[in-house]
């Protein structure tokens, strides 16, 4: 005969990444960082959550390819519309509203960024 653990009553069920950062699983996909970004807290090799559902508002963080190529962009709405670089802030594409809603060259927004504190790799 033993006695209950006082812990007992405070036992947590496990967390659930995926129940966590992920609302839409159809449309939800994991790209892994290819540089760093330092003024977005984005590390190289961080893990980006990237929801392809969720509609961009001025200043989303999202992956696009304005030039075919899938680049990390900042979504600007004022004054006019355009994905900025996140790493030097240049317009890399401008579009008109319209264009906006129909986001053929957004991919996704970042929902979440994963990065590890880990010194070894």
């Amino acid at each position: 005969m033993g006695f209950p653990s006082p812990a007992q009553n405070y036992v947590e069920s496990r967390i659930d990444l995926n129940k966590q950062l992920v609302r839409h699983p159809q449309a939800t996909f994991f790209i892994k960082a290819d540089a760093q970004y330092p003024e977005q807290g984005i590390l190289k090799g961080a893990m980006l959550v990237v929801d392809s559902s969720v509609k961009p508002v001025h200043g989303s963080l999202v992956v696009a390819s304005p030039e075919d190529e899938m680049k990390l962009c900042r979504v600007q709405l004022r004054p006019l519309p355009a994905l900025i670089s996140v790493n030097s802030n240049e317009v890399l594409w401008t579009f008109s509203e319209p264009d906006f809603d129909e986001r053929s060259e957004i991919f996704g927004v970042v929902t979440y960024v994963i990065n590890s504190v880990s010194l070894a790799r």
